[in-house]
């Protein structure tokens, strides 16, 4: 207790030095923990929008072969109504699973008339869609598909319909092949528009009601069952039993259907870690010099306490503790502030400019790492203890004469 009290008067003696050493800490700690709260909002934002917003689900599940691998014929690897039904009563007894979205995954052409252009299309039940991934199906213009839209209504991508030159209310000619090689058309009236924010995607997109691209492609079969879970914790503990009960079917998480995220994150953290540990060890030298120096000028101080009969060891320890002090102040401080920056931010609304790909911006919202502040405290105390030790190791080859004659 007494190398404590003795550590914080130091402390308070240099104050000029301490607040020096403890604002550069600070601003360290105030940088990394912005940071890191920016790639947790990422992080989670990406997350949320392949789960979520595009459908992907947690999990899908499709017939063997049906993720990726080659079929002559449309939905020839398909779930069928038995496989369905097994599914759904078993998702019916899992407290895990929330919803089950049917989908069905088609591509021909649509025709304007004037003008015919290539799609991918998506079929859905619209009330499991909805009851599964709520707005995610909002569209710009027009009306989304519910349950009551006629089995007729198509949605398409804004820039599809733009280069068909049609609006809600105007008819389209979509043609597919069906199950068995041939061609079939149907005549469908434009319900809505959807702008997903990626050109390149609202350039091909087309959705229907399920039961009416069954009716095209002359089958009852569906191409995935997407699953959303309650908890991210539980994906392979559930993929495991779904597997289980249906071994003629397969199934992919949300991260293998969406390699693009590990890829971005990958990005992402290694540009924080590259940032963090340059600015944390170009913060330590600065902080190092500060005890340096504070060894120097206090040599009278530390023959005294050595002719004292205090061992080196524990003058030593006196420094050690001064730094960490200092570094306690400025983590503190920084977190602080950081805190009060993170509110001040999300509560601005800022607009970030649309990223690659993308035709609109989203909000800037910082979202806090706690993970990540307690690594940036754990670093900056580590990097503060090992500063402290190496640039006190003076304290022990100090003559103690020599010392006691020194001028502050």
């Amino acid at each position: 207790m007494i190398w404590l009290r003795l550590a914080v008067r130091n402390a308070l003696a240099n104050r000029r030095r301490s607040a020096a050493a403890a604002a550069a800490i600070t601003v360290a700690t105030l940088v990394l923990i912005l940071f890191a709260s920016y790639v947790n909002d990422i992080r989670e934002g990406m997350k949320l929008s392949f789960i979520r917003g595009m459908g992907v689900g947690h999990l899908q599940i499709s017939g063997k072969g049906g993720f990726g691998a080659f079929a002559e014929l449309p939905l020839e690897n398909g779930i069928g109504p038995a496989s369905r039904a097994a599914i759904e009563t078993l998702a019916d007894k899992l407290p895990e699973v929330r919803r089950l979205a049917p989908r069905l995954q088609f591509g021909g052409m649509v025709s304007s008339g004037p003008r015919t252009l290539a799609f991918s299309g998506v079929a859905v039940d619209p009330a499991l869609e909805r009851a599964a991934f709520g707005l995610a199906g909002a569209v710009k213009t027009g009306e989304p598909l519910t349950k009551d839209s006629p089995d007729d209504s198509v949605i398409l991508g804004v820039e599809l319909a733009r280069q068909l030159g049609v609006k809600p209310g105007d008819f389209v000619t979509v043609m597919t092949p069906t199950v068995y090689g041939a061609l079939n058309a149907m005549d469908m009236t434009v319900v809505g528009l959807k702008q997903s924010g990626a050109a390149q995607t609202d350039l091909y997109y087309l959705q229907t009601k399920l039961q009416t691209a069954q009716k095209l492609l002359v089958t009852d079969k569906l191409s995935t069952l997407a699953v959303l879970l309650d908890d991210d914790a539980d994906i392979n503990a559930v993929r495991e039993r779904l597997e289980r009960a249906a071994p003629n079917l397969e199934t992919r998480t949300w991260l293998q259907l969406q390699p693009i995220y590990r890829q971005v994150m990958g990005l992402y953290e290694t540009a924080f870690l590259v940032v963090g540990v340059l600015l944390i060890i170009t913060t330590m030298s600065g902080v190092s010099v500060l005890i340096v120096t504070s060894v120097l000028e206090r040599a009278g101080e530390i023959g005294l306490m050595r002719s004292l009969g205090i061992a080196a060891r524990q003058v030593r320890s006196a420094f050690l503790i001064e730094g960490v002090l200092v570094c306690l102040g400025g983590l503190v401080a920084g977190s602080l502030l950081a805190a009060i920056a993170l509110w001040t931010i999300n509560a601005s609304h800022f607009i970030s400019p649309p990223p690659p790909g993308s035709t609109r911006g989203y909000p800037l919202q910082l979202l806090w790492d706690w993970f990540a502040t307690a690594q940036i405290w754990a670093f900056v105390m580590a990097l503060g203890v090992g500063v402290s030790w190496l640039t006190s190791a003076g304290v022990a080859r100090l003559n103690i004469v020599q010392a006691l004659g020194a001028r502050p």
